[in-house]
């Protein structure tokens, strides 16, 4: 049966994937001398994963430095040049008593000019000597071997001491973003367009759902099936959803596609209208804010016509056009109309407020904020952006200068400790760093072994930026939502705890 143009799209299958999986190699033969990182060990782009052995290469780059910087031959040509200039200058006015023939004179000149084009092929040479010093610089980078790609190693294809030639010696994977690959049927060919919206769950126990972007969407179906290939991007900047997982993909609905998230809002998601709210009549303003429905014994809310207590016999003075239309709830049969009539205000009930998380998707959120919404009178979606503990950096103590750098760097290769690496930029730029480590055990175990051969060290943790969410709500005291809340709050993320706090005054007020 073909789809209608009308009919969702169902759920379908689909296959988490890393956005780039490499295998690292080198550009040139030679023997693995070093290889700084394991299977599952996180790199940075740039980052020195392996080097081959370079004795000879690193000799012709002393080599080729120490030509750079001779000026032995330029200066040796500049005196006979000198020279030459004093003696042509003497021997000018021995020309005028004909003491010396014009043929000497004329040799004179000629060698004079051959001196100066001697200190002109002097400094060509110091040039080509430059030259041939950043070439035998950029033969000894090619034996150091950098990760292309901020991601994690998957795998290590080779040891120290075995000889590399055209074959990988480590694949990484890049996990930010992630490709979610999903086959769809030929029916909905031409209703998936890139920028679409899909909420991606894994298949694993304790996962959540995901909001991927479609990146691609492939314009050659295959006949033999009658499916087509569409690949989304799903964003995992803390590497929390692993690669190489099933999953199960739904399209959001059309009005939902491309809409801003309720959490931007300054005062929390929009609140649904009821239906038993009559709105407003619609004036020219561009947008209608909707209030929940209170009971009859809370206040108005501050955006509406004060309250003022008068009779009910009393006919209210003429309102002034408010700024803004406001759609107001439903007041009882014995209550004037809601567009005149202000109630007295009794004494306000006493409120329980409360907060739940933190949860790290927004996604999860979202739906928590959903299985929320209908328990609170008031509530409020609002994010925190915090700094999270991203693993250990073990650094050498810091050095007064480069030369002091390279002495520590020539003792660590004298002692065995070839796994180190100088940072070239961030605060921490010139250090020499000794290994990055997820647990702290793991980084203490090290700095005691490196301790033990002499070498000063320092665990530094690594930090990543990272957005909470939080919702914070209002209820009347002495209902049952604490324990629903928190039921529903541990069902989506067990991060998430449920707490009392004071009563902002955005809820106190609704």
């Amino acid at each position: 049966m073909i789809a209608g143009r009308g009919d969702p799209i169902p759920e379908l299958d689909c296959v988490i994937e890393p956005s780039e999986v490499v295998d690292v190699g080198s550009a040139v033969p030679g023997v693995v001398q070093a290889i700084h990182a394991y299977r599952s060990d996180l790199v940075e782009k740039g980052a020195v994963i392996a080097e081959l052995e370079s004795t000879v290469e690193q000799a012709a780059l002393e080599l080729a430095k120490t030509r750079a910087a001779l000026n032995t031959g330029i200066e040796l040509r500049q005196e006979s040049a000198t020279l030459g200039h004093l003696t042509q200058k003497r021997n000018q006015k021995l020309l005028k008593t004909s003491a010396i023939s014009v043929q000497e004179m004329d040799t004179l000149k000629t060698e004079t000019r051959m001196a100066e084009l001697q200190v002109r092929h002097e400094k060509d040479n110091k040039r080509i000597a430059g030259l041939d010093y950043r070439r035998a610089r950029a033969v000894l980078q090619r034996r150091t071997i950098r990760s292309p790609v901020d991601g994690v190693v998957m795998e290590r294809f080779k040891s120290v001491g075995e000889y590399v030639e055209d074959e990988p010696m480590l694949r990484v994977a890049q996990l930010d973003p992630l490709h979610v690959e999903v086959i769809v049927p030929v029916d909905y060919l031409g209703r998936i367009t890139p920028g679409m919206q899909a909420q991606v769950t894994p298949i694993v126990a304790g996962s959540g759902a995901h909001l991927a972007t479609v990146e691609r969407v492939d314009l050659v179906s295959d006949a033999a099936s009658g499916t087509f290939g569409v690949r989304l991007s799903l964003s995992n900047p803390n590497y929390k959803i692993p690669a190489g997982l099933r999953c199960r993909l739904s399209f959001l609905p059309p009005e939902q596609q491309n809409s801003p998230e309720v959490a931007d809002e300054p005062d929390g998601p929009a609140i649904a209208q009821q239906a038993d709210v009559a709105p407003a009549e619609e004036g020219p303003e561009p947008e209608l804010v909707s209030w929940p429905n209170a009971p009859p014994s809370e206040p108005e809310p501050e955006t509406a016509i004060p309250a003022v207590a008068q009779p009910a016999d009393v006919t209210p003075a003429e309102e002034t056009p408010e700024p803004e239309l406001v759609s107001r709830p439903s007041a009882p049969p014995s209550e004037p109309e809601p567009k005149t009539a202000v109630p007295i205000s009794p004494p306000e009930p006493a409120m329980f407020c409360y907060t739940v998380g933190p949860v790290a998707d927004e996604t999860l959120a979202t739906r928590l904020f959903d299985g929320l919404e209908a328990r609170s009178e008031a509530l409020v979606l609002r994010n925190e952006t915090v700094n999270l503990d991203n693993g250990y950096l073990i650094l050498a103590a810091r050095e007064p200068d480069p030369q002091a750098t390279r002495r520590l760097v020539a003792r660590l290769n004298k002692a065995g400790i070839t796994d180190h690496f100088v940072l070239g930029r961030g605060r921490n730029k010139g250090r020499v760093s000794l290994g990055a480590y997820r647990g702290p055990q793991t980084a203490a175990r090290r700095q005691k072994a490196l301790a033990a051969k002499g070498f000063e060290t320092e665990i530094i943790t690594r930090q990543k930026k990272t957005t909470q969410f939080w919702l914070d709500g209002a209820l009347q005291a002495g209902t049952d939502l604490p324990g629903q809340a928190q039921e529903i709050a541990t069902s989506l993320s067990p991060s998430a705890s449920f707490k009392q706090i004071a009563c902002p005054r955005q809820l106190a007020h609704r």
